[in-house]
């Protein structure tokens, strides 16, 4: 259940960005895939820096759900997802 909720949100990534692309808004979906990739950099930094720190919480792992979520919402999106896996 789990793995077909994974690629239904990869397939609704790349529909969002083919759309975007398709329109003429190549500004846009260019943005959102480099955000995406600089929220996985931040995700590993982060992560290595907590581990580096010796503070273990429940860090986020990479994924379709957590890299959408961060290249739609940026900053907002990487603090959410940080604030979500403290509080669970």
């Amino acid at each position: 259940m789990e793995n077909s909720i994974l690629i239904l949100g990869a397939i609704g990534i790349l529909l969002a960005i083919g759309i975007l692309v398709i329109t003429g808004r190549f500004r846009k979906a260019i943005n959102i895939i480099l955000r995406g990739v600089l929220g996985i950099a931040a995700i590993f930094g982060i992560n290595w820096g907590l581990t580096a720190m010796g503070i273990y919480i429940a860090t986020p792992g990479i994924n379709a759900l957590t890299v959408s979520t961060i290249a739609f919402l940026g900053l907002p999106g990487l603090v959410s997802i940080y604030g979500l896996a403290f509080f669970s």
